[in-house]
């Protein structure tokens, strides 16, 4: 498959109710990522999301510049 018959494909599963959903949570600030049945090719949508999930928090970890809520009330203690 070509890129551009990839990025076909991609839009084709992507409704405008799905885009709009996606580009309103952006909007009010959350990190979102999205991959196309096309694009897991058979792999298991909970397994890639746990996976996501996962790596998603050493992310937010690594590239945090504020303490965690919880770190917040030890310091204020």
């Amino acid at each position: 498959m070509t890129n551009d018959e990839h990025l076909e494909q991609v839009y084709n599963d992507l409704t405008d109710e799905v885009i709009e959903a996606l580009t309103l949570l952006r909007d009010k600030g959350f990190a979102v990522a999205a991959f196309t049945p096309t694009e897991m090719r058979g792999a298991d949508p909970d397994r890639i999301e746990d996976a996501m999930v996962q790596m998603g928090w050493d992310a937010v970890d690594s590239l945090a510049t504020e303490p965690r809520p919880d770190e917040k009330s030890e310091e204020s203690a």
